[in-house]
């Protein structure tokens, strides 16, 4: 499978606060590899998980109060969401098996809990240009009490693997009424 596919995806330098820096190599592309079992007519096969982050991991809407702070186009930096973010790329490779919830314009989101605290992690599943290859990308992911409740949220779940799948196909699934 191609290499290159990490350099079309942005690999997030540190951020620098006073003499405080925050490394973002977390938030860096990365893969795993899911095995597929034969179902519905399609054979086994061993499919790559390439996985991108959105600044949303680790910033906030900016506001008139940050001042000069370090910028993200229309969002700054946010110490709530940094260390919850940390546990981004374990619970990215955990999600085989797990349900996901539907939101809005063909997301989905999954609820964790680092530490204890309820953490809303947004993203959707893409195809890709190779056959057994899909991009996962993380949009945003934030505890609830510092956004709003997601717009399109809904209860009707869908498993990662059926995303996935429904991905290699080039298809979206449909949400239930």
């Amino acid at each position: 499978m191609p290499t290159n596919w990490k350099n079309r995806l942005t690999h997030w330098q540190p951020h620098r606060e006073g003499g405080t820096v925050f490394s973002l190599a977390h938030l860096h592309p990365f893969a795993f590899t899911l095995d597929l079992a034969a179902a519905g007519g399609h054979a086994a096969r061993r499919v790559e998980i390439r996985v991108g982050f959105s600044n949303h991991t680790f910033t906030r809407k900016r506001t008139d109060q940050d001042g000069a702070a370090q910028h993200y186009a229309d969002r700054t930096f946010c110490r709530e969401r940094y260390p919850l973010s940390l546990s981004l790329p374990a619970i990215i490779r955990s999600l085989d098996g797990k349900n996901c919830f539907y939101a809005a314009q063909d997301n989905y989101f999954i609820v964790e809990a680092p530490n204890g605290r309820e953490y809303w992690i947004f993203f959707d599943v893409r195809p890709t240009d190779e056959l057994d290859a899909v991009l996962l990308f993380l949009q945003s992911a934030y505890p609830p009490e510092a956004a709003p409740t997601p717009r399109g949220r809904h209860r009707k779940k869908v498993g990662f693997r059926v995303l996935v799948n429904l991905a290699l196909q080039r298809k979206r699934p449909t949400p239930p009424p």
